[in-house]
């Protein structure tokens, strides 16, 4: 019970935050929730309100990487939806929001290109689709768009092995640092 009472607590915090960071979401929010019988797929309130980042000093990672957009959009699992959805919300209710559609039979590979083990010797200990909790379809836009399960995230010791990093990981994280060795 305590575990649940802290989640409702989570979640009110959430709602707040976005009702601060985005008006026009938060309305979006609170209609949807009182909709949802109009849609005949899940329809996703806001990733914001999704995303579970398993230890809170990982979220900076994935706010470099997930722009704000993103974060504040809704994700559907049916095209159809997605347009009543944007009916609704921006023409009837000249709502500004965002919609993202993701399908939940499309085929995503959520493994890295690089196995964990192989890079841990520079530092990394994790990639990010590893230190969040979100539901699939999210979860799979956000590897299709963003590629979390290819960008590592380690120490500071990755700073002293930057020379010795494969090329093909093209961003990754140490403590406090970005290196996007390219452009994503």
């Amino acid at each position: 019970m305590q575990a649940e009472l802290q989640t409702i607590n989570i979640d009110v915090k959430r709602l707040e935050l976005l009702k601060q960071r985005d008006v026009n979401a938060y309305k979006a929010v609170l209609w949807l929730k009182e909709n949802r019988d109009k849609f005949s797929a899940t329809v996703h309130l806001p990733m914001l309100l999704n995303i579970n980042v398993k230890e809170a000093s990982y979220a900076k990672y994935l706010e470099n990487i997930i722009p704000f957009r993103d974060l504040i959009a809704f994700t559907c699992e049916d095209k159809r939806d997605m347009n009543l959805l944007l009916k609704y919300l921006r023409e009837q209710q000249k709502l500004k929001i965002n919609v993202v559609h993701s399908d939940p039979m499309k085929r995503v590979t959520l493994q890295p290109n690089i196995p964990i083990e192989n890079i841990q010797k520079f530092g990394f200990k994790h990639y990010l689709i590893e230190l969040i909790e979100v539901p699939p379809s999210i979860l799979k836009y956000l590897v299709s768009m963003y590629r979390l399960n290819n960008i590592p995230v380690g120490t500071n010791e990755i700073e002293n092995n930057t020379n010795y990093i494969p090329r093909n990981l093209n961003c990754y994280f140490s403590g406090e640092c970005i290196f996007p060795k390219n452009k994503l």
